[in-house]
């Protein structure tokens, strides 16, 4: 929070953690809003599970590939 009131944003990755328990890794892009003198600031969390997935798949797959 400290970095994106200073820089006026931060993005960085995150598990987040769901109310039924589960995990889901995400990005996160935390944002500072000025509107009439005060400050607030926004966050956009991101689900990238299935982008994890595909990424561990092309990983296998090219190591596969190397060993063949």
């Amino acid at each position: 929070i400290s970095k994106a009131m200073e820089n006026g944003f931060h993005f960085f990755d995150w598990t987040h953690r769901t109310v039924d328990g589960d995990e889901i890794p995400s990005t996160v892009l935390l944002s500072k809003i000025s509107d009439g003198g005060k400050e607030y600031l926004q966050a956009v969390v991101r689900d990238v599970s299935k982008q994890k997935e595909l990424e561990k798949k092309l990983e296998k797959r090219n190591r596969i590939s190397y060993y063949i």
